[in-house]
């Protein structure tokens, strides 16, 4: 299976942006991942989306989880992310850009982001995953700035 994923980046250092910025991957990337590799979706988006979002039963979660035997990422676009302190998109919206909580630009300061971001989500997914491949944890070096949510137990 193949992903179309973006990146997040923090727009500040501050830990109400940081965390906004683990909510937006999870919201991106995790939605669709998280039920192949840990059999549900992120408590993150069981909590903002409450009964929206599906629930497997024990029987569909077994046979997703680890039901994949690769898995690709692209990824094209990489966003700075704060938290967003309006009810603006929620009001205009009832979708997952308004229950992520977040404000996502490719821009900060007038300044476009760039290509950054591979190597950060590279690491993201390789740490997420409890042993991952040799030659991925070789090819990848850890950023400073790593966000990744660990497997539960």
């Amino acid at each position: 299976m193949a992903f179309d994923v973006m990146w997040y980046e923090p727009m500040s250092s501050a830990a109400i942006d940081v965390e906004a910025t683990k909510r937006a991957q999870e919201f991106q990337l995790g939605w669709f991942a998280d039920p192949f590799f840990f059999g549900d979706y992120p408590a993150t988006m069981r909590k903002r989306v409450g009964e929206r979002l599906p629930r497997f039963t024990a029987e569909e979660a077994a046979l997703v989880k680890g039901a994949l035997d690769f898995v690709g990422i692209n990824h094209y676009t990489t966003y700075y992310t704060r938290h967003n302190d309006t009810d603006i998109i929620v009001r205009l919206l009832n979708d997952t850009l308004a229950d992520t909580g977040t404000i996502s630009l490719p821009f900060k300061n007038g300044r476009a982001i760039g290509d950054r971001g591979e190597l950060d989500m590279a690491v993201h997914c390789a740490q997420r995953d409890e042993e991952p491949d040799e030659p991925c944890q070789e090819q990848v070096q850890q950023p400073a700035n790593l966000h990744h949510r660990k497997r539960d137990g």
